[in-house]
């Protein structure tokens, strides 16, 4: 399953779709729907930690 957030996703909306679902990974995708990054749940991880 490819699940796609937009650009302007915030971390929380990202973390919400990842608790809630078997995924790990979102596709990033600018306003035209390309490919712009990926976040996985291995980097929200790192970054709750960096920020605590």
């Amino acid at each position: 399953e490819l699940v796609t957030m937009p650009i302007s996703s915030t971390i929380k909306d990202v973390a919400k779709v990842l608790q809630f679902s078997t995924i790990h990974s979102i596709l990033i995708t600018n306003g035209k729907g390309e490919l712009e990054g990926i976040v996985t749940s291995t980097d929200l991880i790192k970054y709750l930690y960096q920020n605590l």
